[in-house]
């Protein structure tokens, strides 16, 4: 069900005593935030979050299609379809023969950290580089390096079925299936 502003529900606030359209203004501010702050400038896509502690740090990190997928959903739920048309269209350009990464490393990322993860990898020898994604696990950072060679950025992680399925929920609020 679509709603605009005016047909939004009404809410008591029982702190204050009055009633708002909390829920809905609620939802804007945060999508409003997400698109102000998660968007990824250099690539495109939304990556799942900033990367403030040193743990996620010393993680690659990067745009996720299924985050993304979530953000084209929201367009289109509120009317805004060139936008998700746009969002969906990039998710569609860095599939990788059909099949959606849980996450794309930026190639800035991988110059940026690499030389640091190559340092980490060595030093604990055999264990494999953690993605931005928590838990997801990457190839080590030379894979990746020719991975991203010429391209803006590297799949990361399997092949994910949740990012596919979330595609498939934006492209049906679009009324494309």
């Amino acid at each position: 069900m679509r709603r605009n502003a005016s047909s939004a529900p009404i809410s008591y606030h029982r702190r204050v005593g009055t009633k708002t359209n909390f829920s809905f203004r609620a939802v804007m501010n945060s999508a409003e935030l997400i698109e102000r702050t998660l968007w990824n400038v250099e690539i495109g896509g939304y990556v799942r979050f900033l990367p403030y502690s040193p743990v996620e740090r010393s993680g690659l990190f990067g745009p996720s299609p299924r985050f993304t997928a979530w953000m084209a959903q929201y367009h289109y739920e509120i009317g805004n379809r060139d936008r998700a048309d746009a969002i969906v269209r990039w998710i569609g350009d860095n599939s990788s023969g059909g099949r959606l990464p849980q996450t794309l490393i930026p190639a800035t990322v991988i110059d940026r950290y690499g030389p640091e993860q190559r340092r980490a990898q060595k030093s604990k020898s055999g264990q494999r580089i953690q993605a931005g994604d928590r838990g997801s696990e990457v190839q080590d950072i030379a894979q990746l390096e020719e991975l991203v060679a010429g391209r803006a950025a590297a799949p990361a992680g399997a092949p994910s079925v949740w990012a596919h399925l979330e595609l498939l929920r934006a492209l049906r609020r679009g009324d494309y299936i």
